[in-house]
Parts: C-alpha cells; structure tokens; sequence
C-alpha cells in the first residue's frame, strides 16, 4: 500500500510534466493554445492506453523510441552545420561570454566539482526505482534476451545523449535570446528544416512524451487496483485510476506552473530513492524482513522530498545520494536480520 501510495504521487507529478511538455511542443508546431494542446496530448494517450494496455504501450514505446533516434541523428547535425562547424561552435560559445558555458564542470573548486559530479551519477542511480522503466522487462520473452536488449538499450542512450548536448550547444549560440530554453529543440526544428522535416521532429518530441507518460498511467493503474485491493485486480479501477491521475496532472502543470525539467527530476528522484536501494538488495542478495523493506521505501522518499524544500549542494547532490544510501543500508540490514534468522 505504501509503494503504490508513492506511485501515485510522484507520477502525478511525472505526468504533468509530460503533458506540459505536449503541450509546448504541440503549441510550437501548431497554431493553437498550450493549453488546449495539453488537452489534446492527455486525451490521445489515455485512450491508447485504454485500447491496447501494457501490449499497446510496448508497442508504441518501439515505435516512439525509433522517431526519438531519428531526431537525435538528423537535428544536431543540422543544427551544428547551421552553426558553423565544431570549431565554429566553441567560438560561438566563447563570444557568449558566459564562462559556464565553456568549463567542463561549472564550480569553483574540485570538492565542489567532485560534489556536482556525483549529484549527477545520483540520477542514474535512481533507474532501478522507477516502476515505469523496470516493468519493462516483463516484455521480454525469456532471460536469454536481457544481453541484447542491454546493447540495444546503451547505443540508443548514447546516441540520443550525444546528439541532444550538441543540439543544446548549438542552440545557445544560434537563439541566444531564446526565453524558454526547454523549447530550443522544436524552434530549431522549425527554423532550420523544412516544414515535413520539422513535422517529424515534433512528432519524435511526442513520441518520447508519449511513450513515458503511457507507461506511468499503466504502472499507476495497476499499482492501485492489485496493490491496494490486496492484489485483487479490477479492470474498471484500473481505468478509472488512469483518467483520474491524468486529470490531477492536467491540472497540476495549469495552475501551478514549473520547469519541465525539475519536475521530471523531483519525481525521477523520489521514486528512485524509494524503490530502488530495496530492489537492489533483493536482487543482488537475497530476501529482506518485512520491516525493513517498509522503513527503507519510506525513508527514501520521505528524506527526498524533506531535503527538496532546503537550499541544495551542486547537483543537488545530497538530495539525491543520502536517503538512496541510508535505505540501502535499511535495506541491507533487513537482508542480513533475514539471513540470520535463516
């Protein structure tokens, strides 16, 4: 009940940000309201999600995720190109006189360097609490394919990583006046392409909207009608979960109004720190007492959204690694109380 009580928070978070998201992208390629188009990006991916569920949402995420590819391989290079070339760039950047722009990590000493380095890291770490990206796996057809998918998961993460910080370079130089900086991929696209071109562009922008917030309404439809019908499944509640978490986002991202990225990272993070220091321990060592298993998820979250509301160290560092060690070490515990008692 605790775990799926923290799905639905989160991902009330998670998925406002996602529709806000729709509806920049829709907004900019269209002439319509960033409102109205947030309404028209909730609508088509909680109906899809009703037709085909968790085989619709697999699917889809495919599909979305090769557009996604193709973005990340056709804009940055045009968008360099446009620019000047590679040396073109990094004199465009210095002519910014922004020094942050041009340091390899913006603080002023290596402690301080070291800490914002490992805030970073603190992102990864949170992969394994993400019920969205775990159940996943239940795609595959056996064990056998986790090496494949792995490989196909890495050079596709590498690639869309690349491409992306050369697009955000080129972008500062090429619409340095730009006020909302989340939207300099889709007014690239719309600049430098052709009016097809930059059709597909924003549908990969979609796609990768779509293919995030599909996967959370299933995940926090089924977290509900098992986890909290003490694991009675009921295909209405599921459904009406579903609409009534995509309304709560809806109206999250109108009337109280944030960046697309923090949001993402608030909930990324303490989901992550939740789940994912107790997964890692069942995993890799063995069963964990009971309660163990609730003091660690709780202390996770707990701990990250109390130090979310205090001024943060680079990377914001302590938000994201403390409360993910000390449930590991909760965790930990539980498994060695477990093996004792064995």
């Amino acid at each position: 009940m605790l775990g799926a009580l923290i799905i639905l928070f989160c991902f009330t978070f998670y998925v406002a940000s996602q529709f806000q998201a729709a509806g920049t992208a829709i907004s900019t390629a269209l002439p319509i309201s960033a409102t109205v188009a947030m309404l028209v990006g909730a609508t088509i991916v909680i109906l899809y999600v009703f037709l085909g569920g968790f085989w619709a949402a697999s699917v889809t995420d495919a599909l979305q995720g090769l557009m996604m590819l193709l973005v990340a391989l056709i804009l940055p290079v045009v968008a360099l190109a446009a620019v000047g070339g590679p040396m073109a760039l990094w004199e465009g950047l210095l002519a910014l006189d922004d020094p942050s722009l041009v340091r390899l990590v913006d603080q002023p000493g290596l402690l301080l360097a070291m800490v914002f380095v490992a805030g970073l890291f603190g992102i990864g770490l949170g992969y394994p609490g993400q019920p969205h990206v775990v159940n996943r796996f239940m795609a595959l057809e056996s064990a056998d394919q986790v090496p494949f998918a792995r490989n196909v998961a890495l050079t596709w993460a590498v690639l869309i990583y690349i491409g992306m910080v050369v697009l955000g370079w080129s972008g500062r130089v090429l619409l340095p006046e730009l006020a909302d900086g989340e939207s300099v991929l889709l007014q690239l696209a719309v600049d430098l392409l052709p009016a097809v071109l930059g059709g597909l562009i924003t549908g990969g922008v979609l796609a990768a909207i779509m293919s995030t917030s599909d996967s959370q309404l299933l995940v926090a439809g089924s977290a509900v009608s098992h986890d909290l019908r003490s694991g009675r499944i009921s295909l209405a509640m599921d459904r009406l979960v579903i609409v009534l978490l995509g309304i709560a986002a809806v109206l999250l991202a109108l009337f109280f109004p944030a960046s697309i990225f923090d949001r993402v990272l608030f909930a990324w993070q303490a989901l992550g720190n939740a789940f994912g220091p107790l997964l890692i321990v069942l995993l890799f060592f063995g069963r964990v007492a009971p309660g163990h298993r609730l003091a660690a998820m709780a202390t996770g979250f707990v701990l990250t959204v109390a130090i979310s509301y205090f001024p943060q160290a680079p990377g914001n560092a302590v938000e994201r690694l403390v409360p993910f060690f000390i449930a590991l070490a909760i965790a930990f515990a539980g498994y060695r109380r477990t093996r004792r008692a064995n």
